[in-house]
């Protein structure tokens, strides 16, 4: 086959087709590696473990690899995820990340399938851990040793470049991106004045050099810090009572889930200022073009990415009425969402949704599919 005879429309059939052979293929592959790690196969190689085997043999990452080795014995308590796997209805990272979480809360696996259908693997992944951290026992040793593992690493990659790696808290986490995000929004601000297409990957990266370079005394332990937003997203119920149960969530957006009262000591302290969700939005409703505070800080949670499905930018989104303010659309939290710059301009061009929530496209004028539900 010559890719370069085929119109678009063609080609992309042909990408969803080698996808699903792709997909049958690895989880073949995913169950004769187990049975290399059963056997103990790999050991007459020298390698370190079975999933490092795998890694070697295959050329794929060890995050691939132990993927391999791991989701098969879990399939035997999934049936459904089994055959969906079986099938090609399933990547293998889905299937991994959705057995480890079903397997953590059983009644979640439905729900994670329906999901994986319409949604990429972040947002997936995102819900899974969701689901393994409300269904957690004990949340504060869980969350002992997520601090005792703490560590950050540095090292030279195979083309010389410095690369970091580290593991800290959620919280830490969440203050360590609060105090990027000026400094990246600044340099983003000055990159666009002079022209100039930088990702937010690299503004991150130049920020931290930034802050690297300033003067000692204004890094100094213990010198008070700059406040920043965080969006705590916590159901009452869990706040209420100290700890999440199976279905509720605690977390901070963008970051993840924490415990509870953890949560609740970082709404007393000093370094963040926590945005609850409100309970009582959904009764805002105007016919004025303005939107009040309350509503966006509900958008902030609701909508921490664009809302179109396979866009998956969170930064300099922006807030558009679904059913335009000009021809009567409320300004109300059904009718907002919050699109990027892309995205939104289309659809001030003429574009429009079709859909609605883990499956809403964006389509040209005048092609609008007979079978979609558009909004």
């Amino acid at each position: 086959m010559e890719p370069g005879a085929l119109d678009g429309e063609v080609a992309a059939m042909a990408v969803v087709l080698f996808a699903g052979i792709e997909k049958v293929a690895a989880a073949a592959k995913a169950r004769c590696a187990a049975r290399v790690a059963d056997t103990n196969f790999w050991r007459r190689q020298g390698d370190h473990t079975s999933a490092h085997w795998v890694a070697r043999t295959t050329g794929s990452s060890m995050a691939e690899a132990r993927a391999c080795v791991e989701v098969p014995p879990r399939l035997g308590q999934l049936p459904d995820t089994d055959e969906r796997f079986t099938h090609g209805g399933l990547s293998l990272m889905q299937a991994a990340h959705i057995t480890e979480a079903a397997l953590a809360d059983p009644s979640a696996e439905a729900r994670l399938l329906a999901m994986a259908d319409s949604e990429a693997l972040g947002p997936l992944r995102t819900e899974c851990r969701r689901v393994i951290a409300a269904s957690c026992v004990n949340h504060t040793e869980r969350h002992r040793r997520i601090r005792d593992s703490r560590c950050l690493r540095h090292y030279n990659d195979a083309s010389g470049a410095f690369r970091l790696e580290g593991s800290f808290t959620p919280e830490a986490g969440a203050e360590i991106l609060g105090a990027l995000r000026p400094v990246t929004d600044e340099l983003g601000v000055r990159a666009r004045r002079s022209g100039e297409r930088v990702s937010r990957d690299t503004l991150c990266a130049d920020a931290l050099i930034e802050l690297c370079r300033q003067e000692p005394a204004q890094r100094v332990p213990g010198k008070p810090r700059a406040r920043f937003v965080v969006n705590l997203r916590a159901d009452a119920v869990a706040w209420e009572r100290g700890h999440t149960e199976a279905g509720e969530l605690c977390e901070i957006d963008g970051v993840g889930p924490i415990p509870v009262h953890v949560a609740q000591r970082l709404a007393e302290g000093d370094a963040f200022e926590v945005d609850p969700n409100d309970p009582d939005v959904a009764s805002i409703s105007t016919l004025s073009r303005h939107i009040p505070a309350r509503l966006r800080r509900a958008l902030l949670v609701r909508d921490p990415v664009c809302v179109v499905a396979g866009c998956y930018e969170r930064d300099n989104l922006e807030i558009d009425h679904i059913v335009e303010h000009s021809k009567g659309g409320r300004t109300s939290i059904d009718n907002l969402c919050r699109l990027c710059r892309k995205h939104h301009r289309l659809k001030t061009n003429g574009w429009a949704f079709v859909g609605s929530g883990y499956a809403r496209y964006l389509w040209p004028p005048r092609r609008l599919p007979k079978f979609a539900d558009s909004s």
